[in-house]
Formats: C-alpha cells, sequence, structure tokens
C-alpha cells in the first residue's frame, strides 16, 4: 500500500516537473533576445545632441563640448534601457551596421570581447557633421 502511493506521488512529481519545465523553455523561446550590439548602435544613431554641437562649434565651444557629453550620457542610457538579463552577443569579429531612416548617419558596432566583459568598438559616420568613434563594455 505504500509502495502504491509512493509510486503515484512519484509520478504525479514527475508529470507536475515536466510541465513547470516545458511552460518555461516555452517561454524562453518565444521571448525576443535583446541584441547589445545592435541597441547601442540604434542608440549612436540619436544624433539630435550632435547636430546641436556643430550650431556651438565656432561661436561657444563650451556649449558645443557640453552637447557632445549630453550625446554620450544619452547613447550610454539608451544602450543600457530595457536589459535585465544577459543579452544575445555575436560572436567576436562581428561587424554590425545600423542605419538611420531620417538621415544618411551610419553606426558600425565590431565585437571585440566575450570574456571576462563584452567589449565593443564602435563608430558612428554623419556625413558632411561628424565621426564619433570609441569602445564600450557591456
Amino acid at each position: 500500500m505504500v509502495n502504491v502511493i509512493l509510486r503515484r506521488l512519484i509520478g504525479a512529481a514527475a508529470v507536475a516537473g515536466s510541465a513547470v519545465a516545458v511552460t518555461a523553455g516555452a517561454r524562453f523561446a518565444a521571448s525576443k533576445r535583446i541584441n547589445a550590439a545592435e541597441k547601442l548602435g540604434k542608440a549612436l544613431l540619436e544624433t539630435s545632441r550632435i547636430e546641436e554641437a556643430a550650431g556651438y562649434a565656432d561661436a561657444e565651444s563650451e556649449a558645443a563640448l557640453a552637447a557632445c557629453g549630453a550625446y554620450l550620457i544619452q547613447v550610454a542610457h539608451e544602450a543600457a534601457a530595457g536589459i535585465s538579463g544577459p543579452p544575445m552577443i555575436d560572436p567576436i569579429g562581428f561587424e554590425r551596421r545600423v542605419t538611420s531612416e531620417r538621415s544618411s548617419a551610419a553606426a558600425t558596432v565590431i565585437t571585440t570581447a566575450h570574456e571576462p566583459e563584452s567589449r565593443w568598438q564602435f563608430e558612428l559616420a554623419v556625413p558632411g557633421l561628424a565621426r564619433v568613434s570609441g569602445s564600450r563594455r557591456l
């Protein structure tokens, strides 16, 4: 009698555990993973602060520098927004290119490292206005 009850409990636990695993797997497979390099590229394309800095460049160099600093802070904020778990990382050496829909600006992000931390080399080219380049870690 005890053996029958134990077998039924083990069977019920196995069915419940399988259901939990299948549900978690389905949610993970259906969720869209965030590609951090693409998110950085799209954040680089928000060039309103760079355009503002170009207007100040000749007359007010301090204001131009402040607009450039505000641009970089905005890029860092937008690139990190919404990444709560481990993002999808491109293989080392992969080049991701993102272009603007409203202008001819193009951002390129190259994955250069994974461990111990992910690192990208990035470049933004806004023809006739500015060129921004640097590196960033996740």
